[in-house]
């Protein structure tokens, strides 16, 4: 009975972490110079503090979709790299409107700006006319621009190839087999851009199991459009989740939950917890990016497989990025590989993301000291 009361305490505990974590919004967010220098001097050996004045420092924007667990560690290590090397970081998030990112980018070039680092909020549809006039390097990241846009470089992860690593991952895990069918649904943020992508990887490798009926999707949600969820937070993929269930599943199990995003993946497990599957019936669940929230449904044993992109290594990249350009050099010898946009190309470095699972996420989460106990459970 203990043991009960003790696992239920867990639960309720692991519940006002997801809802209170992964529903953050807002539009601007930086460390102050004395939490940045502090934070700084912590995991960044690898990279020489530039000593510099204050009021010689370089302002230099950066412009965010929304705020996430991912995005939130992306810009607590670009922050930190930049500050290292001299810049005052300008951040501003655009809760997921086109329209808001748009005016903040005007803001951010009224602020004296040196170089402007962007994460759109699409692919299309940004007038960067400001940015061009205002003759300032632009570094795009994460979400590729299409068409003419002033871009000097792209840096950002394959979202393609992490949707085929979660594919891999369900084909291996649950040995696909055509003399026997698996049920299974996929949740993708409505708003989060780099979503279509990997729903893209997703059926590039499972589309021919979903055509010969070795995969069931018995909601019949198999196109982008319809399995994206009502809003960008835990709560609404819960609640998403319970509508297919209770719509679609009273009768069968659910095998295999495909999300976009960990924070997705933690508003499911919650929900197929109340509805009371166990562990050793808990569907086979994968989410994508290695948030905190990840962390903590590994160690719960929720969670199956993520597909982890390091931040660091995007935030040391852009950081040098920054550096060479603001100092006037060639951003050829920076990159020797393109993006095509559709109409010229442009210089480009792509991450390739990394599987990770039950047997690795302490090696690459903890133990690798991307995350502290602190950003994890506070």
């Amino acid at each position: 009975m203990k043991r009960k009361f003790f696992t239920l305490l867990l639960l309720a505990a692991a519940v006002l972490i997801i809802f209170t974590a992964c529903g953050k919004s807002g539009s601007e967010e930086g460390l102050s110079e004395e939490a940045a220098e502090e934070k700084a001097a912590d995991g960044y050996d690898d990279d020489e503090l530039v000593d510099i004045a204050d009021e010689d420092r370089l302002n230099i924007g950066v412009s965010l979709p929304s705020q996430t667990e991912y995005t939130s560690k992306l810009a607590r290590e670009l922050t930190n790299r930049l500050w290292r090397k001299g810049f005052n970081v300008i951040l501003k998030y655009a809760s997921g409107d086109q329209l808001l990112q748009q005016q903040q980018i005007s803001e951010l070039l009224s602020q004296d700006i040196c170089c402007l680092i962007l994460y759109p909020t699409e692919e299309t549809g940004l007038d960067l006319t400001e940015v061009s006039a205002a003759e300032i390097p632009l570094i795009n990241i994460e979400v590729p621009l299409e068409g003419a846009s002033p871009s000097d470089i792209y840096i950002g992860f394959d979202n393609v190839k992490a949707g085929e690593q979660i594919a891999e991952y369900v084909i291996n895990e649950n040995q696909l087999k055509a003399d026997r069918h698996s049920t299974i649904e996929m949740l993708f943020g409505k708003t989060d851009p780099v979503s279509e992508d990997i729903y893209t990887g997703v059926m590039n490798g499972l589309s021919k199991y979903f055509d010969d009926g070795t995969l069931v999707c018995r909601s019949g949600r198999t196109e982008f459009d319809a399995c994206t969820t009502t809003s960008e937070n835990a709560v609404a993929a819960y609640n998403d989740l319970n509508r297919i269930l209770s719509g679609y599943y009273l009768d069968q199990d659910l095998d295999i939950l495909i999300t976009g995003a960990d924070y997705i993946a933690s508003g499911a497990t919650v929900h197929f917890f109340s509805q009371g599957y166990t562990l050793d019936k808990f569907p086979i669940i994968t989410g994508a990016n290695g948030e905190p929230s990840a962390v903590r449904d590994f160690e719960q044993g929720f969670l199956s497989m993520t597909s982890f992109k390091d931040t660091r290594e995007e935030a040391k990249l852009c950081t040098k990025a920054a550096v060479f350009l603001t100092g006037g050099k060639e951003i050829d010898s920076f990159s020797e590989e393109t993006i095509k946009n559709g109409e010229e190309e442009i210089p480009s470095v792509v991450l390739e993301p990394e599987a990770v699972d039950q047997i690795n996420y302490l090696d690459e989460l903890i133990n690798s000291e991307y995350y502290t106990d602190s950003e994890v459970y506070e």
